[in-house]
């Protein structure tokens, strides 16, 4: 699994070099009135990748604490069941007892 991973990542940045070294003119982008200083294109493009990079794992951390926190009342909660299971076993077996 590893090499597979270091394998993807290599292949990936060879793709990257490729890829600049074909786009290496200068862009300017224009949004929203804002007109940005020109640049090479890949420069442009591996910024939108870094950005889209960082927002994906932002989002991911919110949500992985959302988890995080929900699975702590979740056990809060099966820890508060066992006692009271523990606690209906006992009885049920304290009057058994009684019985015989």
């Amino acid at each position: 699994m590893k090499t597979a991973k270091i394998t993807a990542a290599l292949a990936i940045l060879v793709v990257l070099f490729i890829f600049s070294v074909n786009n290496y003119q200068p862009v300017a982008i224009a949004f929203l009135g804002y007109r940005s200083p020109a640049m090479p294109l890949f420069l442009i493009i591996l910024f939108m990748f870094v950005l889209g990079g960082m927002l994906t794992g932002l989002i991911a951390a919110i949500r992985f604490s959302q988890l995080h926190r929900r699975n702590l009342l979740l056990q809060k909660e099966i820890d508060t069941l066992t006692k009271s299971l523990g606690a209906q076993r006992e009885k049920v077996s304290e009057s058994d007892s009684a019985a015989s």
